[in-house]
């Protein structure tokens, strides 16, 4: 396979220690952040019409969709070749300029198809109000991203999830005092919608200047190999294979699903689908998020160190060791919030639903690394071997006919299990080829505290 060749960023104890720090300062945004919006999306479901909390999520999940589709591989391109482009404050300027104008001019581009499905989506409820809100929220999280992603890509996490943090507290908090001050549904989702826009343009005003006082005292390494350094061609090729996976894959995920359940199975199942998966994402996005793009990042850096092999499988141990260490407590604690809240949810399926998302969320979480390993490597037709057997797996899951016989449970429980054996046809591929396995030892060790400790939760509770 061609190798972009060696270079020196930055010494690999540096990385390590980056790598850690990076998961804390993630964990203080994401536990903020998804805390807030599960309180948000509760609130909303107890206080908004049945149509007006449709048309909120719906209006999400279309915005962020069309973001994911209009991204072009970047969210996963920049954390892999950003270690590339720091050999000279020129280089990154460029690197950063070149990928800002590319991101802004897609969104831009999409404004217009993204007006048409959401005025089709509210059918008859639309306003003028609500679908400029929506493009305009659009371009605001199209520009929070590629901000995010250049933040983190170059491990200046702590600068970035310091202003996101403090701007998701203070929507929330907006947002239930216009739930408790405004007394009209639908004058409540304009002002929620008007609070995103608000505090959307805040972060990307602050977070903006942030990065050009970052690139402008970042310390480059003067002894890096200009010749390493990847092609456009070469990048875009990356990206493109990383935009088709990220697309496939957002097909049986929450802002596709919604809708398409709310075609099938009608408003009042998809919103009962939507609070239910925001209460599972409270446990998978903490974690996932935590990891964010600094698991990408890191094999980046060994990656143009030589992929030595003991680097690899230090890396690859911290990682999954961290992933470990943050999913199997968050599983325990969805375990024990279940049984708790099992009296005052509504009904069954909720349960149920929550159970089969949050176990499936979770295992995947394990297996990503392989993945991450795979896309850093650049084996493009691995990914796509086992990315076949996930679309053969989704078209038959996901038939019209097929949801509206098994409902929504049984389509739940299929759409994941071919997620995880999507992932799992990967960590096949991984443990062959570079004979990777699960640190079983530090993992084990972790599942008994868990355990224990939710022993001694629950011995707690009922004391």
């Amino acid at each position: 396979m061609k190798q972009c060749g060696r270079i020196r960023t930055m010494k690999t104890t540096e990385v390590f220690t980056i790598f850690a720090a990076s998961h804390r300062w993630n964990a203080l945004v994401q536990v903020a952040h998804k805390l807030s919006f599960a309180l948000l999306s509760f609130s909303l479901y107890r206080v908004l019409t049945d149509g007006d909390f449709s048309a909120w999520a719906n209006i999400n999940s279309v915005i962020f969709l069309t973001l994911l589709w209009a991204d072009l591989g970047l969210r996963k391109a920049i954390p892999r070749y950003a270690p590339w482009f720091t050999a000279s404050h020129n280089d990154m300027k460029r690197f950063i300029t070149g990928v800002v104008l590319m991101q802004v001019g897609v969104v831009v581009a999409s404004l217009l198809p993204l007006q048409w499905i959401v005025h089709s989506l509210l059918a008859g409820k639309s306003s003028t109000f609500i679908v400029t809100a929506a493009c305009i929220i659009f371009l605001v999280e199209g520009c929070t991203n590629i901000l995010r992603l250049l933040h983190h890509a170059h491990f200046w996490i702590r600068q970035y999830n310091q202003v996101a943090a403090i701007a998701s507290l203070i929507e929330v908090t907006v947002n239930l005092l216009i739930i408790y001050l405004v007394p009209n549904s639908i004058d409540i989702l304009k002002s929620v919608l008007a609070t995103k826009i608000v505090i959307g343009l805040g972060v990307v005003c602050i977070t903006s200047w942030s990065l050009r006082r970052l690139v402008g005292h970042h310390h480059v390494d003067k002894t890096a190999d200009k010749r390493a350094r990847p092609s456009p061609q070469e990048f875009m090729k990356h990206a493109g294979a990383m935009w088709l996976t990220s697309g496939l894959k957002s097909l049986s995920e929450r802002n596709f699903m919604l809708p398409f359940f709310t075609y099938t199975l009608g408003a009042e199942t998809a919103n009962l689908f939507k609070i239910t998966n925001d209460a599972a994402l409270v446990f998978y996005r903490v974690a996932l998020k935590t990891i964010g793009t600094t698991d990408t990042a890191l094999l980046a850096h060994i990656d143009a160190a030589g992929w030595q092999k003991n680097l690899v499988r230090r890396a690859f141990s911290k990682l999954t060791v961290r992933i470990a260490a943050l999913s199997l407590p968050l599983f325990g604690i969805a375990l024990l919030s279940a049984l708790l809240c099992r009296n005052v949810c509504s009904g069954k399926m909720f349960l149920t639903a929550f159970l089969i998302m949050t176990s499936a969320y979770l295992v995947e979480l394990m297996l990503l690394p392989y993945e991450r390993i795979l896309e850093v490597k650049r084996r493009y037709k691995s990914l796509a071997r086992a990315y076949m057997l996930y679309i053969v797996g989704l078209a038959c899951t996901l038939f019209v006919t097929t949801v509206t016989s098994i409902g929504l449970i049984g389509s739940l429980l299929c759409v994941h299990i071919v997620r995880l054996v999507s992932l799992y046809t990967m960590t096949r591929i991984i443990q062959r080829s570079y004979k990777l396995e699960l640190p079983h030892h530090h993992i084990g060790i972790i599942v008994k505290a868990s355990l224990y400790g939710l022993l001694l939760i629950t011995a707690l509770i009922i004391i």
